[in-house]
């Protein structure tokens, strides 16, 4: 309820903020630079110091990121059986053509990959501009992926909030 404060600002010229601490404790600030859309990340000290220097993990290049706009943000990381997921979106955000991917490394500092199948939720039959959002893992130990859709194929910003299981085959590849 506030009033709120702000304790430190940690970055120019950025959005779409996420903090991730890894199974050892460390942190990592996951954000997108402006211009350009750039996920950025920076190794943290504690929640509000930084520890050494920031890095450029991912930046609009492939196709489906370039549809409506040359964007890539709303990062968001997970750590599976050693592995990070970086889940991010890609084109512009009021366009029906919004959509989720996502990029693995064996270090949350990267390189990061892109999956082959990308996008993993795009656009199709009554489903426009699905992005932006967060992964949580339930009581029963399924992950779930928190986003949210444009109610129209227009450009436009009204959105809904979407609930989807994310899961996992085999080789590790996220759905």
């Amino acid at each position: 309820l506030g009033p709120f404060k702000i304790r430190k600002k940690l970055c120019d010229s950025s959005i779409d903020a996420h903090l991730f601490r890894d199974d050892d404790g460390k942190l990592y600030l996951y954000f997108v630079q402006l211009p350009g859309f750039r996920i950025t990340v920076q190794p943290m000290a504690t929640p509000t110091e930084t520890s050494g220097d920031s890095k450029v993990v991912l930046r609009p290049e492939s196709e489906w990121e370039k549809r409506s706009g040359h964007v890539t943000e709303g990062p968001w990381m997970i750590k599976r059986a050693g592995r990070y997921y970086l889940i991010y979106s890609g084109s512009g955000a009021d366009t029906p053509n919004y959509a989720v991917g996502y990029a693995t490394a064996d270090n949350p500092l990267g390189p990061f990959t892109r999956a082959p199948h990308n996008p993993i939720i795009q656009r199709s039959e009554g489903l426009y501009g699905p992005g932006h959002g967060c992964a949580v893992r339930g009581d029963s130990g399924n992950w779930w992926h928190i986003y949210h859709q444009k109610e129209s194929d227009r450009v436009e910003w009204k959105r809904c909030i979407c609930l989807d299981r994310l899961w996992f085959d085999q080789s590790g590849s996220l759905y």
